[in-house]
Formats: C-alpha cells, structure tokens, sequence
C-alpha cells in the first residue's frame, strides 16, 4: 500500500505527459505483476532452498 502511495507522483506525471490514463495504467500494471511474481514465486522458492540449507545443521545437535 505505501508503494502505491509512493507511486502516486510517478503516476500523475506520467498522465501529465502523455495526456492519458494508458501509461500510468500500464506502469502500474508492470508494477503489480512484478510485486506478485516476486512474492508468490520468488519468496517460496528463496525460503523453501533456505529452509533446506538450514534443516542439515539441526541433524547433529540434540534437542534439549
């Protein structure tokens, strides 16, 4: 939500240049899509290959 609020500035110069809504809603489309992919695709695969680096250390300490 504050990347959007960030954005806001971006946004109203792109309108302001181009005279139309299609650029600063093609930006913000290309930013969404990147958002999602990053937290959907990007985030399980860096903590899953995380998880499984870390499970080896845990073998060789006993609980206590």
């Amino acid at each position: 939500m504050v990347g959007l609020l960030f954005s806001t500035p971006l946004l109203v110069r792109l309108y302001r240049r181009d005279h139309s809504w299609q650029a600063p809603a093609i930006a913000l489309a290309v930013v969404v899509a990147m958002f999602s992919s990053f937290t959907f695709v990007v985030g399980p695969i860096l903590s899953d290959s995380y998880r499984f680096a870390s499970s080896g250390h845990e073998q060789h300490h006993p609980a206590p």
